[in-house]
């Protein structure tokens, strides 16, 4: 009977032996999945941080452009408000005027005026289209 309960000791401590193998090797495989696919995951974060800085400059390039484009929209609009200025005080001034009458009644006075008026305006058109 000793002969029997050491034999079945011993394939007991066998069996726990090979159940001890298949589990470390088990883990051990795991383990190595694992680190790997931390390694994967660092290597994601970075491509992830890259991507975010890149994008991050994109948006502050598109931010200075809608800026800048803001600025002349403004600069546009002042512009304008100062040519509608000067419209109106030019049609204001035309109605004081008849100039159908003065054309008539003193020409060269008028082609004077009118002359002196082209020119200023060809000066001013002049100027605008340089710039």
């Amino acid at each position: 009977m000793g002969f029997k309960v050491s034999a079945a000791a011993g394939v007991l401590l066998l069996l726990s032996g090979i159940a001890f193998k298949l589990y470390y090797d088990k883990a051990q495989a795991q383990i190595s999945a694992l680190k790997q696919e931390i390694i994967t995951l660092q290597q994601n974060e970075e491509l992830l941080k890259k991507e975010i800085a890149e994008q991050n400059e994109q948006l502050q390039e598109q931010l200075r452009k809608s800026q800048e484009q803001f600025e002349q929209i403004n600069l546009l609009n002042e512009r304008n408000q100062q040519a509608n200025a000067d419209i109106a005080n030019l049609r204001s001034k035309f109605a004081k005027h008849d100039l159908n009458y003065l054309s008539l009644r003193k020409p060269k006075l008028i082609e004077k005026i009118v002359n002196k008026g082209t020119a200023e305006v060809l000066t001013n058109l002049e100027n605008l289209t340089d710039n």
